[in-house]
């Protein structure tokens, strides 16, 4: 997911109110009601389609979105993966990226742009996901305060930071918005903070070489205990897997090894015979509003 491509003003609006539109007739505005939706994007995805999270070590492998055709009813169903085994800010950016193939983003913006090649589809969804999640409202005053802390010439167009204190900056944004280190460092270069060296040079394209730059990004992480960063979940879930075992094996349909194989796969606890009875009533206080 590293294509990049520097859109026109117009391809970027165009993208911006495909989202306000889908924000608004798909009744998410709760959901953007904070400055950054961060985890939130998985909840949002879930809507749309069933998401299997599991870890697989292919570090290449962070996630993909198919669409099949159920044989029972003929219905097309969505399906997306996201590896656990992957940071959880690789994740988010997975999850946003996949919703926009959701979303047909890609296709709708090469429908109303014809100039536009059509293999810059996966550039046109980095973009979306970037927008989505590092909305500039709440990106550029973010790191615009930043740097002018880290700067006493702010009378000047043009700031200078040390590239110390540049990262620093990028690990806050990539804790903010719970975005990828790469995605932070585009977004910095597509909202014209920084100029097209500074982005090569903070991508290990320039002087400084990929590792030098991922082993201090690390550090700073490190040593200001960003906890959520760099972290791979290892999550293994599927929304409501629990319950549609629990009722395939009431209704015999699935074979009972098979059922018990899947629990075991994901961590699901093998169901068991229990007198405790659940299902009684206890009652509340205080939540009447008498």
């Amino acid at each position: 997911m590293c294509n990049f491509n520097e859109f026109d003003k117009e391809v970027v609006n165009a993208i911006r109110k495909h989202i306000e539109t889908r924000i608004e007739e798909d009744g998410l505005k709760d959901r953007f009601q904070v400055s950054c939706l961060r985890e939130d994007v998985f909840e949002v995805l879930n809507q749309y389609c069933t998401v299997i999270y599991y870890p697989i070590e292919e570090q290449s492998n962070r996630g993909f979105h198919i669409k099949e055709y159920l044989s029972r009813n003929g219905e097309e169903k969505n399906f997306v993966f996201i590896n656990t085994s992957q940071t959880l800010e690789k994740q988010v950016f997975t999850a946003a990226h996949e919703l926009g193939h959701i979303w047909q983003i890609d296709e709708l913006i090469l429908r109303e742009f014809p100039s536009l090649n059509g293999e810059s589809a996966e550039e046109i969804i980095n973009r979306f996901a970037a927008e989505l999640l590092m909305p500039e409202k709440s990106f550029r005053p973010a790191v615009a305060s930043d740097v002018k802390q880290l700067n006493s010439d702010s009378h000047k167009s043009m700031l200078k930071i040390s590239l110390k204190d540049a990262l620093k900056i990028i690990v806050k944004r990539m804790d903010q918005f719970r975005a990828p280190c790469g995605a932070v460092v585009r977004r910095l270069f597509e909202l014209h903070l920084i100029p097209k060296k500074s982005m090569d040079l903070l991508l290990g394209n320039g002087q400084l070489s990929k590792e030098i730059i991922d082993d201090e990004i690390g550090r700073i992480i490190q040593e200001n205990d960003y906890s959520n960063l760099k972290n791979p979940t290892r999550r293994k879930f599927i929304p409501g897997l629990a319950e549609m075992l629990e009722k395939a094996e009431m209704e015999h349909c699935v074979d009972i090894n098979k059922i018990n194989e899947l629990r075991k796969t994901f961590g699901i606890p093998q169901k068991e015979n229990s007198a405790l009875n659940l299902n009684v009533s206890i009652e509340t206080e205080g939540v009447t509003g008498k």
